[in-house]
């Protein structure tokens, strides 16, 4: 499951980037491109992406600064809805 969200994440960003080299897990970012500005717009295409909205303490540069950062957060976001999802349902 982390392995498509790494997938889907690095696409994202290569497209944002407009690199065509594979990005490592833990690849710093920052040193390939990411500032503010395209943090927004990665911000906006993962939410998109992956039907979640991040939460105003997700907010940080320090959470996408490599992919592995970026699924775990991601992660963290769906099961979250899951439990939710089911928690509503009763």
């Amino acid at each position: 499951m982390i392995g498509m969200i790494q997938d889907k994440i690095c696409k994202i960003l290569q497209d944002l980037l407009k690199i065509e080299e594979p990005i490592a897990e833990c690849e710093d970012l920052t040193n390939i491109g990411l500032d503010s500005m395209v943090a927004i717009n990665l911000i906006v295409a993962l939410e998109q992406e992956f039907d979640l909205e991040f939460r105003d303490e997700d907010l940080l540069l320090e959470n996408f600064r490599t992919l592995e950062k970026i699924g775990t957060l991601i992660n963290e976001r769906q099961l979250e809805q899951v439990v939710y999802t089911e928690e509503s349902e009763y």
